[in-house]
């Protein structure tokens, strides 16, 4: 496919509502939108934002919460070839002004108290242009979408990390494509609650009625199962997109579902344990784990029954990388590569761990205004641009793929090597044990644990180790609560043996 052909990934929303018009588009807690209504309220959105002076190309930082609004105000900007750039709810002041200076925005939506409270950041205060995120101005003329090319930048969404510069990844118009059709195959429902934004939108181009999560998901600790399971059964919802934390705390309550047929995990690895509770909790669904990142999704999938079969194997199964991609493993923190060749000659036989890299159209292919990322993050050779996971894993002789962790988080320690995920697998299959990790620290290996009265330290007997640490709870990640965070738990250690 040429990079210069023209196309707009608001094409598969349109053709989508004239399949489906009076079908249910989103149902959020202010009331429901069918696919014909959404069409024409995006219409008059783009109608409001070309009097405001919104152009094709301008970026336009976007702080909505999930619902409706929000989805009607992505898809006028990325009709319009404008592009929405989104930086996560929980972000600090600090680094929300960091990734405003990476953007550098020409508008800003928000609720009211958003913009007003917008007007004591400078960073935001600078921004030319503030749009209300209920205002449309109705119009009779339907818009076609703007003539973008599959190069052009869609979206922009910066990663997670609490330090450093932010990365901000660049989307587009293609790559929104590619990962249309690679995930479309998944979403099997007709009724869906997805708690991964993402996943929402490409079931705008698939007709299917998307159900906004009732509780607050990017604050785990207000997270209400009994909400999400009441509109389980007030929508017939049939299937569920969500990460490994949301979906186990699903499982763990008691209830049933005559409707409920198919469960996604993305966003985080899953322990195995976890996959077995949702499985057993959830047994008349089928149950698929994607294993992808915040550049490339997915990089492949598999159902967790065969995740789980492959249990006693080294690391996380996660299925065959997706046909439309190359995926490679090469020497852990292996130097610059320049070229096929190259990379060819240092990339690892089967079974043999090392970091996994990917490219492809569903890869993205750089970060904004950040060369270091580009080149800490991607190989670019004569062919293609390869992305580095920061992940571990191996490919074996069948070409399944497995994960062993991240890159960063693998100990060397007294001529051995220690895999913190494949550790965690395992500690959560101990009786007494919620979860835990290894780290090091201070040139000693810290076994941290959080556990239950039934917990029998001579259970640990397999494990290496200088010091066992036992906390109340383990620091996760602010976004999908699922992967430990690592530099947090290893500050908690350090400032608790400091003399």
């Amino acid at each position: 496919m040429e990079n210069n052909q023209q196309f707009n990934i608001t094409t598969l929303f349109y053709d989508a509502c004239k399949k489906y018009p009076e079908r249910l588009a989103i149902i959020d807690k202010q009331g429901t939108i069918s696919y014909s209504q959404l069409a024409q309220e995006v219409h008059n959105t783009i109608h409001y934002f070309n009097e405001k002076g919104i152009q094709k190309g301008d970026r336009i930082l976007v702080f909505v919460s999930m619902g409706i609004d929000l989805y009607r105000i992505v898809l006028a900007i990325f009709s319009m070839g404008a592009i929405a750039v989104f930086v996560d709810e929980w972000v600090s002041i600090k680094r929300l002004s960091q990734c405003c200076n990476m953007a550098s925005c020409k508008a800003f939506i928000a609720s009211k108290p958003i913009r007003c409270l917008g007007f004591f950041i400078r960073e935001i205060r600078s921004i030319p242009i503030f749009l209300s995120h209920t205002k449309q101005l109705q119009t009779s003329n339907a818009t076609t979408p703007s003539s973008t090319i599959l190069t052009d930048t869609a979206l922009i969404t910066f990663t997670t990390g609490s330090t450093g510069i932010p990365k901000a990844i660049e989307r587009s118009h293609g790559y929104l494509q590619a990962q249309f059709n690679e995930l479309h195959p998944l979403l099997q429902g007709s009724i869906s609650i997805s708690m991964l934004p993402m996943v929402l939108l490409i079931q705008l181009g698939l007709g299917i009625t998307s159900v906004i999560p009732s509780s607050q998901q990017t604050r785990f600790r207000k997270f209400n199962v009994k909400k999400i399971l009441d509109q389980l059964e007030q929508y017939h919802v049939d299937s569920i997109i969500a990460s490994p934390f949301y979906l186990l705390q699903l499982a763990q309550e008691k209830f049933t579902s005559n409707t409920l047929k198919h469960l996604i995990s993305g966003g985080a690895p899953i322990y195995l344990s976890d996959a077995e509770t949702i499985r057993h909790a959830f047994s008349t669904a089928t149950f698929t784990l994607v294993y992808g990142s915040s550049e490339v999704e997915p990089i492949s999938y598999c159902d967790a029954e065969e995740s789980i079969a492959n249990k006693q194997e080294l690391g996380l199964y996660t299925g065959q990388p997706v046909p439309t991609l190359s995926v490679k493993i090469i020497p852990l923190l292996s130097p610059h590569i320049s070229t096929e060749s190259m990379l060819n000659d240092r990339a690892l036989v089967s079974g043999e761990i090392g970091e996994i890299i990917v490219s492809g159209n569903a890869v993205n292919k750089t970060y904004l205004n950040n060369p270091s990322a580009v080149m800490e993050n991607k190989i670019i050779t004569e062919k293609n641009v390869w992305h580095r996971t920061g992940d571990s894993g191996y490919i074996n002789n069948r070409g399944q793929l497995f994960l062993t962790g991240r890159v960063a988080q693998i100990i060397h320690h007294k001529q051995k090597t220690y895999y913190p995920f494949v550790i965690e697998n395992k500690l959560k299959t101990i009786q007494g044990v919620i979860g835990g990790t290894l780290i090091a620290w201070n040139n000693k290996l810290y076994l941290i644990i959080c556990k239950t009265a039934n917990f029998n330290q001579a259970d640990l007997s397999e494990f290496d180790f200088d010091e066992l640490h036992v906390v109340n709870q383990l620091p996760y990640d602010p976004r999908h609560h699922s992967k430990i965070d690592y530099a947090q738990l290893t500050k908690d250690i350090s400032l608790k043996r400091r003399p």
